[in-house]
């Protein structure tokens, strides 16, 4: 089976420094309460020192929160603007312009969910085929391929799980699950077809397990890139809606 693979690399624009943080969510608020941590700590110190500084138990229990103050508020400003590495750039794959986050295992395409390794330096390029880092497929991916009977209309492709080659026999799927109970009703069905596809595997490979599900949040972790490339392919993902 021919599996497309991108060998473009493309450099992403670093995010503008006031446009890093999410202001709309916690990082907005703590970002404004950084700067009244720090100073509000500064300016009691040169109170007390105005006043004349005499160090004893009191004092030194708020000069320890005075410093945590300081540090948790530089720390924040820091992280929200200096030490976020995000870069704007278009997906070697498929072209959507987006954000990337280097310095994780890989990044998936917004569209075409293809995984990406963003290096520092802001360079991106597809994750190679031989990688086998682990990749998931969950809930919402999936949607699309269920029925409203919770059935699962899921095509496994022909070739060996762990390494691409002919496959010539099939393996089970690892059941995953460790949080929670386990899904019910229709979930259940669902879940339970998702573990109970056969995984094509070579004879190198036959004793290996290299997809794992779990039946609480009904999802697929795929070991390899090469397989989970092809496992999109052959189910048409994305579906559009």
């Amino acid at each position: 089976m021919e599996i497309p693979h991108s060998s473009k690399v493309v450099t992403g624009r670093r995010v503008p420094f006031l446009h890093r943080p999410d202001w709309r969510g916690s990082d907005g608020f703590w970002i404004a309460v950084s700067p009244l941590l720090i100073f509000g700590a500064v300016g009691w110190w040169l109170l007390q020192f105005h006043e004349g500084y005499r160090f004893d138990g009191v004092m030194a229990r708020a000069t320890g929160l005075g410093l945590v103050a300081i540090a948790f508020g530089a720390g924040t400003l820091y992280l929200s603007f200096w030490g976020d590495r995000t870069v704007t750039a278009p997906c070697p794959v498929c072209g959507e312009s987006q954000e990337w986050t280097p310095g994780a295992h890989s990044s998936r395409c917004v569209l075409c969910l293809a995984h990406m390794r963003v290096d520092k330096d802001g360079s991106i390029r597809e994750m190679p085929l031989e990688d086998m880092g682990g990749y998931s497929v969950d809930t919402v991916d999936l949607e699309p391929l269920i029925a409203g009977t919770g059935h699962v209309t899921v095509a496994m492709p022909q070739i060996c799980a762990t390494c691409g080659a002919e496959p010539t026999t099939t393996g089970k799927i690892k059941d995953d699950t460790v949080v929670g109970e386990r899904a019910k009703g229709a979930e259940a069905v669902t879940a339970n077809e998702l573990a109970a596809l056969a995984v094509p595997l070579c004879a190198q490979h036959a004793d290996q397990t290299p997809i794992t599900s779990d039946s609480y949040v009904v999802s697929l972790r795929i070991d390899s890139y090469r397989y989970y490339r092809a496992f999109l392919i052959v189910n048409g993902m994305p579906i559009a809606r």
